[in-house]
């Protein structure tokens, strides 16, 4: 009878075990294609159905690769500053610590480095620091304005926008800031630089024409293309991870009286400055964020006309989100906004009572 019993354990304890490694192997092959896939959706849905597993926590670790952290420009400590947070407005950080206006901020590619705007000089130049705000160096020295820094996908490159051969222009320097090269080199406004995630061309916004238009070309200046050409201002674009759409502002506008003998007019779109003698004053009365396709097809609204802005599209690295800045909350206070790629579910995550903007994601 033991005998018998100690038999009935010895096959109970084999299946057991052929059903365990049948399980742990499952377990790896979908680990295996989950790293394959490198989505969002996979590891989520990975950890769902593996809650146990020895990867849960490399599963979570990827997950936070690709979302990523917002970095942004605030002002919720009295001037302008650098800041990071988690893309559900938690775990705030502040980066940069000084008496200068701070913003534009960017990523490089790889997270490590942020490049921004600062006037801690006296002027508005190019800066870079690490993603904890330490080791800061300028990379432009200009008497110009030089603003909206953007890294090409590789890392070796940034655009920016500069007036320093007379208006603003889109320019590209290498990443320590050496050959710095006007690309645009056109008498009209360019601004808003976006580097495809190709790294070949740079979409930008350009007032050649009758209002503002979303435009493309290749990174030596040739290939030149316009992709929008509605009545409206278009301005900010926002190439998606894919490289398949582009995410932009529209607006339509309204004109104040002509200025007299005016050097320099301010005012803001996409945080640039635009300059010149005797221009008429624009501001925008409504506004959406809209999407294309990277060809400037198929151009839908992902958000309503608004009474209010909204503005700075810039997509989440799975291209699952899209960032915004707005003021909906109706007191005049620019937050930083996230809501699906298709328009929906869009949430204020900073809820800050003094302005957040310029997000990168």
């Amino acid at each position: 009878m033991k005998t018998r019993r100690n038999s009935m354990v010895s096959v109970l304890a084999a299946l057991l075990s052929v059903f365990f490694t049948a399980a742990c192997s499952a377990e790896k092959s979908d680990w295996q294609k989950t790293q394959a896939k490198d989505e969002t959706s996979a590891y989520e849905g990975f950890i769902k159905k593996y809650p146990g597993s020895k990867f849960v926590e490399q599963a979570k670790q990827d997950l936070r690769r690709l979302s990523g952290q917002i970095v942004f420009a605030s002002s919720r400590d009295g001037n302008n500053e650098i800041y990071v947070m988690n893309p559900d407005g938690t775990d705030v950080v502040r980066l940069t610590e000084d008496s200068a206006d701070d913003s534009d901020p960017s990523w490089s590619p790889d997270n490590q480095q942020i490049a921004f705007v600062s006037d801690r000089t006296g002027n508005r130049e190019i800066y870079v620091m690490k993603a904890d705000g330490r080791d800061v160096t300028r990379l432009t020295d200009h008497p110009a304005l030089d603003s909206v820094p953007a890294w090409s996908r590789d890392g070796r490159h940034i655009a920016f926008v500069s007036d320093r051969d007379g208006n603003n222009e889109i320019y590209i320097m290498n990443a320590d800031g050496t050959n710095q090269r006007n690309l645009t080199k056109n008498p009209a406004l360019d601004i808003s630089p976006a580097w495809s995630p190709d790294g070949q061309q740079i979409a930008f916004a350009s007032y050649r024409y009758d209002s503002l238009e979303i435009c493309a070309v290749n990174i030596d200046g040739s290939n030149f293309r316009r992709l929008t050409n509605t009545p409206d201002f278009d301005w900010g674009p926002s190439w998606s991870p894919d490289g398949q759409r582009i995410a932009f502002v529209s607006g339509s506008t309204g004109s104040a009286e002509k200025g007299t003998s005016i050097r320099k007019v301010y005012f803001t779109i996409a945080n640039m400055f635009l300059s010149g003698d005797d221009i008429t004053s624009i501001f925008l009365s409504v506004e959406k964020i809209c999407v294309m396709n990277a060809d400037g097809s198929d151009m839908k609204p992902l958000t309503a006309n608004t009474l209010f802005s909204i503005r700075e599209p810039v997509w989440s690295p799975d291209g699952r989100r899209i960032a915004v800045v707005s003021d909906m909350d109706k007191d005049n206070n620019h937050e930083i906004y996230v809501m699906n790629s298709d328009g929906t579910n869009l949430m204020n995550i900073s809820k800050s009572p003094k302005g957040d903007y310029c997000p990168d994601w």
